[in-house]
Formats: C-alpha cells, structure tokens, sequence
C-alpha cells in the first residue's frame, strides 16, 4: 500500500476544490450541502465504478441504472472560500470547515454556537492508503477512547461498536452467535459519531467491496490512536456528514441514500410463517390448518409469510416454481388466506441451481453473472448444491424477474414478495456482471444485486397494483434498502443469549437508518423455546415495527402462539396489546417515511444529556413515547429499569403511576406482563379492531392522556389512512396538551376538512379552455407530451426562463426530446407552483410518484406512455377518472358547436359539456382584423352588419344557437376595462361606419361603442338567466417578435396596472339600473386589485341569489399558493366566503384537473388555521359543509346545474 502525502491544488471548482495527490491521483472536495461534504480520490485520475446505486437524494432519485458519481443532481452545492494557510489549504462554508495540510490531512471543523469547534481529523500519520499491485484502499481518522461510534447496520454485540472491528461482507449467517458473530447478512459501510467532546457527525463510504472497519481496536506504536476504514477495491469515495445530535446525522444520512419507505397498515399486525408447513408432503392443507388455528385460539393475524418449500422438488427449491403436490391449488390457497384476511407474502430467491427446470432458458438469455474465465455462467454453492445467481445488472434479467414475479406470484393473489438468500456469495471475484451495458466485476457491487432484485421486486408490485403500497421483505442489501423494504435481523438461533443481544443488534440498525425492522420471534433455528422464553422474546419484539413468528426447529415443532398451552391466553393478551395500540405504531410508520423520525430508538437517542442512558441496557423505545422494558432471563419476576431523564417523568403503562425521570426503579415483571412506560406529556392513539387490514370497520380510537406535571405543554401528531392508498389520502389529529393547577386542557384539530368534505367532491369546472374537439373524438394521446405540454404556456414561460431554446419547447423537437428537456428543468422550478402541478399531475392520474429530473425521465416516459394507452386515459376517461361533473368550454360566437352537439348526443358518456359565450373579437372594434371578423359573425349568423342594430341582431342569432347547445354562461377578456355613457343607436352607428370606411377612432368612441354593445350582452344575459364572467387587466403578446413567429396564446402575456374602479362600477350600474344585471364574476390578474373587486361585489348583490356578483377564484398568475390564499382572505374578510363558487381550470389541459386538489386542501389548511387560532369554531358538521359548497355545490347551484 502506498501512504498519499503530496498534492498540489489542481484548480478550484464552484461548490469545492481539487487536489493533485503525488502528481498522478486527483482529490475532490466536493460541498453537497452546508452539512453534506464529499471527499472522492479517484486513483491515476480514474474511477473503478463510474455509478453510484447508494447516493439518492430526494429531488433526484436514484434509479435502476444508477447515477453518474460525478453527479451532484439533487444538492444545492452552496459556494465555500478557499484560502492558502502556512501549511495549506483551508475551504470554508457556512456550517463546516476544512483544513488540508501537508502531509495529506484532512482536519474538520464545525461551527457551534458561533465559533469553530473540532470536529473530525483525518490520522495525521497518514490517512490514505492505495494499493501499489492490488485494488486495496485504506483511510485512518483518529480515535479516541472516549468517543462513540454508532451504526454499521446490522452488526452483533453492543449498539456503542467503539474498540471493536467488524468486516463488510453478506454471509448466510444462519443461526448466528448475536453477541459475536461477524460478518453478518447486510453491507453497510456507514457510521457515526458522537465524539468525546460532544460532536456529531457520520461518515459514509459509497463503496460496494468487501471491507473491514477498525473501530479504534487496532493499536499500533507507529501512529497515534486511530480507526480506519479498508476496502479490497473500488473508490475511495466518503461523505461526511454533520449534525446537532445522533437522530440529526441519521436524518442527513436517509436524505444523502434515501427515505425509508412507508408500508402498508397491515404489516404492523402478527405476521406468522415457518418452514414447516410449506415443507410438509400436504403444504397446502397444513397452511389452510393455520386460519383454523387462529380462529379456534382467537389470535389475530394479518399476514403470512410463505417458505421457500412451496418451490420445491425433492427438498430442494427453485425459485418461480410451485410444487403442485403439495400445494395444487395456488390461487385457491391465496384466495382462502384473503378471504380470512390475510395476505400472503411468497419466499424468492436470486440463484437458480443447475437442474432448475428454467435453468437452461435463462442461461440462453444470459440472465446470470458469468464466470470470469469461461463466460458461462458462474457456479456458487447455494442450498447444498450448486447454482448460477442472476444478474441484475441486466435489463433483461430484471423484466424477466418481473414478468414471473407478476405470473408466479401477484396474479395468482399473492401480493408481497419476501427476498430472501440474497447475500451473492460468489467468490470468483472477477465473475462478469453486465453493468447495464458497461460490464462490471462483482466483486465490485456484489450487496448491489440485493438492492437491485427488491427493485424490481417492487416494480412488479407497483405495477400490478398501482393502487396500493407495496410491501416487500429483504434479507440482506446495502444503503437504498430503506427505500423498498422491511427488514430483519436474519436466520437467528434460538436462546435466551440471543432475545439478548437481538435487541442491541435491532437499535444498531435503527441508527444506521433501516426503520423497518424487526427479528424471527422465538428464534429461527435451534431447539424448540421453552414457554418462558417464548413468551418473554413475544414481549420483548411486541412493538417492533416487524412482528413475525418464524421457525425451522432441529425438531420440525413449528413456533406458533398457541404452541404451548400454558402460556396461550398470555401470548393472546400480548398480541391483542399490540393490536390495540397499531395506532400509534401505524403514526410512527409514517413519521419514519415522511420526517426520517427512528421508530426503535436507544434511550440515549432522545436523552443525549443524560450519561445514563449510554450505559449497556435491554430497555429501548418505540417512538419517543414508549420506553420497553422486556425482560431477558430466565426466572426473572422483578426487575431495575432507568427512567431516562426527560425533565417530564413517566407513567406506568399498566398501573397509570408516575414516576419522575432520571432515577432507577424496581418493578414487578410477572411473565405475563411486559414493563411498559409512557413518556410524561404524551398521547397514545389506541384502536379497538383485533385486524389492521378493515378500514371501513375501523371506525373508534381512544386516545390515552399521559400530562405533564405542573404547566408543562407538550403537542404532537396522530396519523392514519386507509392503510394501504398510494394517493395521500390522509387523516390528521394535531394535538396540544397542557395542565393548570388541577386542570387539564386539550385542544385537537382534525386534519378532517379536506379527506372527509373536500377531496370527495365533484368538480364543476365552469372555465376552461379544453379543445371540445379532442373531447368529441376522445381523443387517445399518443405520449406524455402530447398531453402535457402540447399548449401549455405556464411550461414554456418556465423553460425559456432557463434560456432553452425555441426549438425543444415548441419547435420541431420530437416529442421525446421535449419532454427530456422539460424533465431537466424541473427541480429548477422549485418555489414555483410548476413543481407542485407538474408533480401533482404525475401522482394523479398516472399514479407515479417518482420526482421528475433528468435522470428519471425514461421510467416517468415510459410509464406514463403505458397509461396513457389504456382505455380510462383518454380525453374522456381522464375527465372520468377526475370526477369531473361539467366542463365549461371557451367558443367564439362564431363557431358551429358541431363538436358538443356530438358529445351530448353520446348517452354513454354522462359529463357535461357546455359551450360559454366569449364575444372578444366582436366588442374589440379597435383591432386591425374587426371587418373580417364581422364577415365571419355575418356568415354564421345570416345576418348582414352594417349598423349597431345588424350587430347586435348578429349575436343575438349566435346567443340562440348556444343557449340551445346547452350555454349557460359566457366569458369576457378585457384588457383594458373602459366605460362611457352609452349613446343613442344613431351615433352608435355612425362610430361602425367610421369603422367600415377605415377611419380612426378616437378612445372617447372606442369606449362608447364597446360600453354599449356589452351592456347590451349583459342585458340579454340577464334575461336568459346566464352567468358573465369579466377577466380584466392582461397585457397580451408583449414581445411583437415571438408574436409573429408563433401568434397568440404562447406565454408572452403579463400583468397589466391600469386603473379599473371607476370604469367597472359605473359599468355595472348602468346594468343594474334597469335591474339587468346577470349574475357576474369578477376575476382581476392583478392582485392590487384584490380587495377592489372584493368590495365591488358587495354593491350589486341581489334578492334571492347567494353571492349574485362573485369575486373570482385566483386567476391566470394568480393561480398558485399564495394568490390564492390572499384571494380566500380577501373573499373572506371583505365578503361571504360561504357563498364563494370555487376554483376552475381556466387551462388547456386534461391533467389540470389536479388544480382542484391543490385549490382545496389550501381552502382547507386556511379554515383549519382559523380554528386553531380561535377564529373559527370547531364545528366539522358547520365548516365541512361550508368546504363542500365551496367546492362543488356552490358552483353547481350558480349556474343552475
């Protein structure tokens, strides 16, 4: 190994800088975040992996293929100061600091409380090593006894791993020693520290290869105190990752490789599985005998996890294949299971052997890693004999696992897939892998292929069932596994040593960020437990995110609940315990998947100044609300617990006795009873249903109060849903929780207003501008750009601010290409509202969730095409599929209306949809092309126009033509809002012939003649009971260039500022002075104009109609967070809100029906803000219906359908 001692500053880069190490390495400094740095040496300047499967930040994840390492897409590279110092370099940002000196050493520092503390220091006796023949690579950092060291994943012994050493290597650990055994089944090459003088920070090594970590065991005269990180290859790759506390850098961790994913509500209930049944000669009527079972014993069950034995040919298994023997009837079994309610999760494995009877198929489809010599596939030993793993690295590996995952298992009702005996243990260490085109050893990603198998587990889960979030199971894997699967801590032994050190092992994943987590109760392998043992290892993994009894006893005895009488009605009571409290765990689900908040936590992790709770213990907590005290030997009827000191105290779970925190107590453990707290200041959501998977009949909560003594205040949060949706459908309970004296006060607020009134509603769209031609011919789009950004101008504005040119926007790009670019710039358009449609109008109704960049274009393009060619995608089905009840088109009077008469002639399809009267072209007699407008208008009507009289006679025929196509409103854009007293028809008509022979006008005339004409229409408005609607204030085609290049309606429109009141009054009064005034509403694109318009309406309101002359719903620019919470407010405080009709399209697009959504859960969030600031009384019964109206019935009562 060669020791790195030299450099030179190669150049300075925008977010860090490179070094030129012994004139031949390069060393980036790369700054991700003000908390995230990189350090990447890429050796004679090159890479070994020139991907990265580990690094995925939310606003790019991180796909099948990989990403570039050099990538930094996703992280907003804040700018850092670089300056020379006596012995270097120094590179400065706002939160960290590092010094590089000379020799290479890296020294970092991190602002606290205003000034520079050490933080973290590379040895300065040398740090980096590289191999001089092989691929080896080495960093040392310093060490001190008294530092701590957390994570590692799943790793044996205490959760502290400070002296000890450990190897990063997937082994089939089965029936492992808990305390001692290492390496075990997962690759997690990241940990973190809480140094001695109370710093924290993580170090994660972006690194695949097998790996061994000296965690300060090694000591060595040479050198000072130091722990180092070895690996047998790949890059030297690492990220150091800062934070205020050990949960802090755990959340900077899952936003540097991934959130954890959210599972479905029933895999919090009892899962049960074993070997046995499904090894049995009658596999099929043993795993019918256990429903039966559960329902003689009144043991409540939601799932089961069904052993690899189902695929088996004389004892050994074969992924894919079901032995029809012992199980005949797959789909039948799978039904039965689901009618007692019940899912099914099915055992598969990544190798198949040599006599798989798809073995040969596969082989001449190349779908197996191959042998680095023959280029055959490569021979591993697996299940007592010989096999060829899979390789997915290769596209066609991974659609060929697809599609069986998809025959096999989910279209015969299976719907969860458990993988499993995926540690790779392939030790020809040069075996080709196809890398996705670009071959890779697999000695390089071999805890890749895990993570790249419950992918694509996943996708044929998703896609099968869009509808649901899947929920999957993974054995082994490396950072990314979080982000698909729930995991546990392998094939343990049975013994009261391993109840032990399970739980230690459990926190260290915790830490390490893998929340989903839990252990085969009762343990795996061994001798059958004892009752004692059994029952306390139940209490012990009751509240553990995963609760499974699995087996494979030396005496074929399955480890059920009711496997020893004695004990049966205790391990009901427990199991029914943990039922009732699926609530809070099902909060902590999605608190984990949405806030990175750990679910099993060590009592340190919420009581850091406590030195305490750093001391060795089988206490935990689950949540921070729950401290679980189990018991670990055997006999033991009493026991000391700790109550961690957090300033609140503690109540007895059982008995409701307090206890201030900070002291140990002694308490009774009889067997049948687990030592359970709650945290002071708290409260428990418990339920009442003995199933996790009935939303309808899961209909009551109790809700435990735990207050703080004296005047303490403490608030949280209650989550649930239907348990398994993928739309964000949600229920929220906000809680605040304080006491007075003798009194208790609660203040709830239920996030009810917008899933229980709102988001069910219709919509009404009253305005928009969808082409009622594509809605005739429903029309079938050919791809994702086609109906997304074909008209769109909101888009385009944005693109072009990014200085993209023409041509991929609306030029002659293919539509691929234009989409590519509009994927690019997407996470630039952060705080704009088109990352929040352009999202929402992914989610629903394509169901993709996926944020969109660049890197995930190709899977958002090719999903997205895929709806988009079924049936309920066309222009009609995406109308359906939104709820859509009427759709208010935009039509010039002089058109035929051919296309609505053919939609409403249809008595299949059953939404509306309405012509609206939008006369622009016929009032503007100041533009250049009025005279050949008026041929047109002569040639639809019939009618010859050469005085007012002929006009208005004109339009008259044209408002009878659509009032018998079912017109119930029309539409005005006016640019400039003028008013004059209208004048007599003789000057009216000799304004019109000034026109017909070419001469100017004068503004004076203009006003008049348009005044006239409109409160004519408004009079004939009023008269057939319509709706006008009045748009007022744009600026159209300002940029006179593009204008001529691509005409109207492309983008290049703005907010105009002249003065409106004065005009708009006295044009409404002089409707309202005969008593002719419609209904109207009024929309300005200027919000100065807010209020203005607010209290306009207030002056023409009329007898018997609620809100008469409406202040309209946030318009054109308007149209995002903010303008429409100041319109709301402005309704609101200058108006009836309650009378309010709602949000429109006012869009050219089918998928802008997610604008509704946006529109009401802002609606929503506003009035739940009002009554929790008291300002609003806490009736639902009250302010949903108010919701409701405002959504929908309003509106469909105001235009009188």
């Amino acid at each position: 190994m060669q020791t790195l001692k030299n450099w030179t500053l190669d150049h300075e880069n925008p977010d860090g800088i490179t070094l030129s190490v012994e004139d031949r390495h390069l060393l980036h400094i790369i700054v991700l975040e003000d908390d995230i740095w990189r350090v990447w040496l890429q050796k004679n300047g090159e890479t070994t992996l020139d991907r990265s499967w580990l690094i995925s930040p939310p606003a790019t994840p991180n796909g099948e293929t990989g990403r570039p390492r050099a990538s930094r897409d996703g992280f907003t590279c804040p700018p850092v100061t670089i300056s020379e110092t006596a012995d270097g370099l120094t590179v400065s940002g706002s939160r960290l600091r590092l010094h590089i000196r000379r020799p290479l050493q890296l020294i970092w520092e991190a602002l606290e409380h205003g000034a520079w503390q050490p933080l973290a220091a590379d040895r300065p006796t040398g740090a980096y090593e590289l191999g001089r023949r092989r691929d080896d690579i080495a960093h040392y950092m310093t060490h001190d006894d008294r530092d701590r060291y957390y994570g590692l994943g799943e790793k044996a012994g205490t959760i502290d791993r400070s002296g000890k050493k450990y190897q990063m290597r997937s082994l089939d650990a089965l029936g492992y020693n808990a305390e001692t055994t290492d390496p075990l089944y997962k690759h997690w090459p990241y940990y973190q520290v809480r140094s001695a003088a109370g710093a924290h920070y993580g170090v994660f090594y972006d690194n695949l290869n097998t790996a061994r970590f000296n965690m300060g065991n090694e000591i060595d005269n040479y050198h000072p105190r130091y722990r180092s990180y070895h690996a047998e290859g790949g890059d030297l790759d690492y990220y150091l990752i800062h934070g205020e506390n050990i949960a802090a850098v755990t959340k900077r961790f899952l936003h540097l490789t991934g959130k954890n994913t959210f599972p479905p509500k029933w895999s919090l209930g009892y899962s049960g599985s074993t070997m046995s049944y499904t090894d049995a000669p009658d596999a099929q009527q043993q795993l019918q005998k256990f429903i039966a079972l559960c329902r003689e014993h009144a043991i409540p069950c939601d799932s089961f996890q069904l052993s690899s034995g189902y695929t088996s040919i004389n004892g050994k298994r074969y992924v894919f294949n079901w032995n029809r023997d012992k199980i005949p009837d797959p789909k039948a079994l799978a039904q039965t299971f689901r009618d007692a309610g019940i899912r099914l999760a099915a055992n598969i494995k990544p190798c198949l052997l040599h006599d798989h009877p798809r073995y040969r198929e596969a082989a001449a489809k190349n779908l197996f890693v191959q042998d680095s010599d023959s280029g055959a596939p490569e021979t591993s030993m697996f299940w007592d004999a010989e096999g060829s793993h899979l390789d997915f690295t290769n596209p066609a590996t991974g659609q060929w696992w697809r599609d069986n995952v998809k025959a096999q298992l989910l279209d015969l009702g299976i719907g969860s897939t458990w993988n499993d005996n995926n540690e790779y243990e392939i030790w020809d260490g040069d075996a080709r892998c196809h890398g996705f085109g670009t071959p890779i050893a697999i000695r390089h990603i071999r805890p890749l292929m895990p993570l790249l198998m419950m992918q694509n587990s996943w996708r044929a889960q998703r896609e099968h069932n869009p509808h649901e979030r899947p929920y999957l199971i993974s054995r082994s894997g490396c950072p990314g596994l979080q982000r698909y699967v729930q995991t546990w801590s392998g094939d343990n032994r049975t013994s009261w040593h391993t109840l032990k050190w399970n739980i230690r092992m459990a926190a260290g994943m915790s830490l390490s960020g893998m929340y989903h987590i839990g252990h085969d109760i009762g343990g795996f392998a061994g001798p059958k437990p004892d009752a004692e043992l059994f029952l306390r290892w139940i209490q012990s993994a009751l509240l553990l995110p995963r609760f499974t009894i699995h087996s494979w006893n030396d005496d074929h005895t399955v480890n059920e609940p009711w496997m020893h009488p004695s004990i049966t009605a205790a391990v009901r009571d427990a199991i029914r315990l943990r039922y009732r409290l699926i609530p809070y765990l099902y909060t902590l689900l999605w608190q984990a998947a949405t806030q990175d908040e750990a679910i099993v936590r060590p009592t340190f992790l919420d009581h850091e100044h406590d030195e305490a709770t750093y001391a060795d213990s089988d206490d935990y907590l689950i949540g921070r609300d729950l401290l679980v005290c189990p018991v670990t030997a055997p006999g033991v009827r009493a026991r000391d617990i700790y109550l961690p000191d957090n300033t609140l105290g503690w109540y007895d779970y059982h008995s409701g006795e307090y206890h201030s925190g900070g002291q140990t107590i002694r308490v009774q453990a009889p067997l049948e009873r687990l030592p359970l707290f709650v945290r002071a200041g708290s409260i428990i959501a418990e339920g009442a249903l003995m199933h996790a998977d009935s939303p309808a009949a899961d209909s009551e909560r109790t809700l435990r109060l735990y207050p703080a003594k004296g005047n303490e205040k403490s608030e949280g949060t209650l989550y649930d849903d239907n348990g398994t949706a993928t739309d964000g459908a949600h229920w929220q309970l906000h809680w605040r929780l304080h006491g007075h004296g003798d009194e208790l006060y609660l203040r709830l607020d239920a996030r009810v207003l917008y899933h229980d009134h709102a988001k069910h509603q219709p919509i009404y769209d009253y305005h928009c501008h969808l082409p009622p031609a594509d809605i005739a011919a429903n029309r079938q789009f050919a791809d994702l750009t086609a109906i997304w950004l074909e008209g769109d101008h909101y888009k385009w504005r944005g693109l072009r601010t990014l200085g993209i040119a023409e041509r991929l926007i609306t030029g002659d790009a293919s539509p691929r290409e234009k989409f590519q670019t509009y994927a690019e710039a997407v996470p630039h358009f952060i705080g704009n509202p088109l990352y929040h449609w352009t999202h929402l109008e992914l989610k629903r109704p394509f169901g993709i969730t996926t944020l969109l960049n660049g890197d995930t274009a190709q899977s958002v393009w090719d999903e997205a095409n895929a709806r988009l060619a079924e049936p309920t995608f066309t222009a009609r089905g995406i109308l359906e599929q939104m709820n859509v009840k009427m759709v208010g088109t935009t039509d010039d009077p002089i058109d035929d209306l051919a296309h609505h008469a053919a939609i409403a002639a249809d008595p299949n399809f059953h939404i509306a949809i309405r012509p609206s009267f939008r006369p622009d072209k016929a009032l503007k007699i100041e533009h250049g092309n009025y005279l050949h407008y008026l041929h047109k208008l002569e040639a639809a009507s019939g009618y010859t126009i050469r005085r007012f009289h002929d006009l208005t006679a004109a339009l008259a025929q044209r408002l009878d033509h659509f009032a018998a196509h079912g017109c119930i409103a029309s539409d005005h854009g006016l640019e400039i809002l003028r008013y004059a007293a209208v004048p007599d028809e003789q000057t009216l008509d000799a304004i019109l012939a000034l026109r017909f022979n070419d001469k100017p006008l004068t503004d004076n005339q203009i006003a008049r003649f348009q005044t006239a004409l409109l409160v004519w229409l408004g009079r004939e408005y009023h008269r057939r009971g319509w709706v006008m609607q009045l748009h007022i204030g744009p600026i159209r085609n300002n940029n006179s260039r593009m204008y001529a290049r691509l005409g109207a309606d492309s983008g290049y429109d703005s907010i105009g500022d002249r003065p409106i009141a004065d005009n708009l009054a006295a044009l409404l009064d002089a409707m309202d002075k005969t008593n002719e005034l419609p209904k109207t509403i009024l929309y300005t694109i200027n919000p100065r104009d807010n209020a203005l318009l607010a209290t306009m309406c207030g002056n023409y309101q009329g007898e018997g109609i609620r809100g008469k002359v409406q202040y309209g719903s946030g318009w054109w620019f308007n149209d995002q967070k903010n303008g429409m919470i100041e319109q709301l407010t402005t309704h609101a405080q200058m108006g009836i809100l309650s009378t309010f009709v709602g949000m429109l399209t006012d869009s050219r697009s089918f998928l802008s029906y997610t604008r509704h959504e946006y529109f009401r859960r802002i609606l929503c969030n506003l009035i739940g803000g009002w009554v929790e600031a008291g300002e609003a009384p806490r009736d639902l019964k009250l302010l949903g219906t108010m919701v409701e109206n405002i959504c929908y019935g309003n509106a469909a009562q105001y235009f009188g359908s």
